[in-house]
C-alpha cells in the first residue's frame, strides 16, 4: 500500500475562516432580533432578554472562534498525524476530512485516547497562503493510512 511523503505545515487563521465566522455570527444575531421583534406588542420582557443573551453570547463564541485559534503545525510523518498549538509539545492523533470545497478545507483531527467530539479539535485550512503545499496537504489527508479510521 502506497503511503504519502511527510509532510509538515504551519497553519493560521485566514481571512475566509475569520469571514465566515463573522457571517454567520451576523445572521445568527439578525435572525434572534428577527424572532424578537416579530413577538406581540407588547413583547414580553423575557423574550428581550432572551434575545440579547443568545445575540451576545453569539458574537462572544464568533470573536472566540475567528480571533483566538492559535496557528498550528500539522505534520504527517509516514506513520501519525501530529498536531502542536502555542509552542507546547504535538499530540498525535487520527486527521479526517470533514468539509471539503476545493480551496478550502475543514479537518477533524482526534487526538490518541480522545473519543467523540468533544476531543476533537477542527481545522480549518485555505488554498491561500499554501498555494506551493496545497495540492500535497490534499493528497496527504485523503492518502490511504493516513485518514481517521473512524470518519463518524
Amino acid at each position: 500500500m502506497a503511503c504519502a511523503p511527510p509532510l509538515e505545515l504551519r497553519i493560521g487563521r485566514r481571512g475566509a475562516w475569520r469571514g465566515g465566522v463573522g457571517l454567520l455570527t451576523a445572521l445568527s444575531c439578525a435572525a434572534v432580533l428577527a424572532w424578537w421583534s416579530a413577538q406581540p406588542d407588547p413583547a414580553p420582557g423575557w423574550a428581550g432578554t432572551v434575545a440579547w443573551v443568545v445575540c451576545a453570547g453569539a458574537l462572544a463564541c464568533g470573536a472566540g472562534l475567528a480571533l483566538g485559534q492559535p496557528a498550528a503545525v500539522l505534520r504527517w510523518d509516514r506513520r501519525q498525524w501530529t498536531l502542536a498549538r502555542d509552542g507546547r509539545p504535538g499530540e498525535t492523533g487520527d486527521l479526517g476530512v470533514a468539509i471539503d470545497l476545493g480551496n478550502w478545507m475543514l479537518l477533524r483531527f482526534v487526538p490518541a485516547g480522545g473519543r467523540g467530539f468533544a476531543r476533537a479539535r477542527w481545522i480549518a485550512v485555505q488554498r491561500r497562503g499554501l498555494e506551493a503545499r496545497w495540492h500535497v496537504l490534499r493528497c496527504t489527508v485523503y492518502a490511504p493510512g493516513s485518514q481517521a479510521a473512524d470518519p463518524s
